[in-house]
């Protein structure tokens, strides 16, 4: 079967990794003077990067025919300027039973930043969660009885997971937890990560009925029966006994494939335990601040923006102060996203909680709800239906009690 992981490392793990393996490659393997044309030529775009980016080593495996390939190469060249010319410290790639590595990278050339496969969370004790309405002003009452307010909830659930399954990605559910009374459990992306690494992130909570809502073992074994193995866990819900408080990828925003996480500031969100995970995870931070039109901050980042691999949906103006603002603006810029500015109103119909995954067949999807396919413009539908098929759920009960949308009820998982 096709497999692969990707491992993400840090520049100076990989200076050392280089030079100690070099020696060992240009004797054992094919002369790599006699392979830059051919990488350059071929994968330009897959090797050549600035140096100034994360260096990530992409690990390889399956089985074809007969042959069993192993490849282990690099997604940058890590080139050092020495002596006055270029010195290529690493082309590595091994060869087996005549199968020719450049067919087996060309198969598998697809972003491993976007996933096929979430974790959902039903709304089996959904309701209106007094413990985070101070914080979240897109929590809103509505006249209805608890029972017809949780039946309209899990409707809402049950046909997101059949429109998300209809669409080829595979939803993995999570049960409540039994013992205990969770109403924002359908939002699983605050109190876990998972990474293509194996790294199952677990953060520390504000609210101390969200505190509740995790259950890692539960979750370990779901994984496990899925046929995901190999996580390794890092739990820092401790630190929440200091109020150094991160809830998960509400409070940031990734983009994988560079190795860069936005968030801003709120109860929710705290700079050192954001800058904590950056070094924990081997990111570059981009921190900063917003509001909303009464100038209160917004409760997650991911209600600000949200980033797909070439673009990124966010609220400028709810950024106040401009030099946060061009940072902010300037790092998208860098990274070759499109930006899609929204406004206040668009913001509070969660146009930037959106998702882009992958289809089991490598197809883009933009998940979103129906609030929100409808608060963006003709022209912004437009601009996004260039990156991925818009899929939309109507999810109105789930984000007029809970304050969140189709974003927050998704949690990734990465079975690469």
């Amino acid at each position: 079967m096709l497999g692969a992981r990707r491992y993400d490392y840090s520049v100076a793990f990989l200076d050392r990794f280089f030079l100690s393996i070099h020696n060992h490659l240009t004797l054992t393997l094919l002369n790599p003077e006699e392979l830059i044309g051919d990488v350059v030529d071929l994968h330009t775009d897959l090797f050549v990067r600035e140096k100034t980016h994360h260096h990530q080593l992409l690990v390889l495996s399956c089985e074809k025919h007969l042959s069993e390939i192993v490849v282990v190469f690099c997604q940058f060249f890590y080139i050092v300027y020495i002596s006055n010319h270029f010195y290529h410290l690493l082309y590595h790639y091994l060869y087996i039973k005549n199968q020719l590595i450049w067919g087996v990278i060309n198969y598998y050339n697809y972003s491993m930043s976007l996933s096929n496969t979430v974790v959902m969370v039903p709304p089996e004790r959904f309701g209106f969660n007094p413990q985070t309405a101070a914080t979240n002003a897109f929590q809103h009452h509505m006249n209805l009885s608890e029972s017809r307010l949780r039946n309209r909830a899990m409707e809402e659930f049950k046909e997101m997971v059949a429109v998300l399954e209809n669409e080829k990605i595979k939803v993995l559910v999570l049960g409540n937890r039994i013992d205990a009374v969770t109403p924002d459990a359908v939002f699983p992306n605050n109190w876990f990560s998972h990474h293509a690494d194996g790294r199952l992130v677990i953060y520390p909570m504000m609210a101390p009925n969200r505190r509740l809502e995790r259950q890692s073992h539960s979750l370990k074994n779901l994984l496990n029966d899925a046929g995901i193995n190999h996580i390794k866990i890092i739990d820092l819900s401790s630190d929440e006994l200091n109020d150094r408080i991160l809830e998960g990828t509400g409070s940031l925003v990734l983009d994988r494939d560079r190795l860069v996480a936005f968030a801003m500031e709120s109860e929710r969100t705290n700079k050192r335990e954001f800058e904590k995970w950056c070094r924990l995870m081997g990111y570059e931070g981009v921190f900063f601040h917003a509001y909303d039109q009464d100038l209160k901050p917004v409760y997650h980042t991911n209600v600000v923006m949200g980033l797909g691999e070439k673009f990124a949906v966010v609220c400028l103006d709810a950024i106040t102060l401009e030099s946060e603002r061009y940072l902010v603006e300037k790092k998208l810029q860098d990274m070759k996203k499109e930006i899609i500015p929204i406004t206040f109103t668009q913001m509070g119909k969660f146009c930037a909680n959106i998702l882009e995954l992958k289809s089991i067949d490598k197809k883009s999807k933009i998940v979103m709800s129906t609030s929100a396919y409808e608060g963006f413009t003709p022209s912004q539908r437009t601009t996004l239906k260039k990156y991925g098929d818009l899929v939309t759920v109507a999810i109105p009960t789930i984000e007029t009690i809970g304050g969140g949308s189709a974003r927050c009820m998704i949690a990734e998982i990465f079975t690469h």
